[in-house]
């Protein structure tokens, strides 16, 4: 159990990493970029909270 816990954990982060790398490649100036990182950063906070 702790290890599918942990595999879906390295999921989420490896794929917010590609989420922000393929935005930020795209065009990290616009206004889509810009709430495709800050949701991104509320979900990575949201276990700490």
């Amino acid at each position: 159990m702790l290890i599918q816990e942990w595999l879906a954990e390295a999921v989420t982060m490896w794929s917010f990493a590609a989420l922000i790398i393929v935005v930020t490649a795209a065009g990290g100036e616009t206004a889509a970029a810009e709430w495709t990182y800050r949701v991104t950063a509320v979900a990575l906070l949201e276990p700490w909270c």
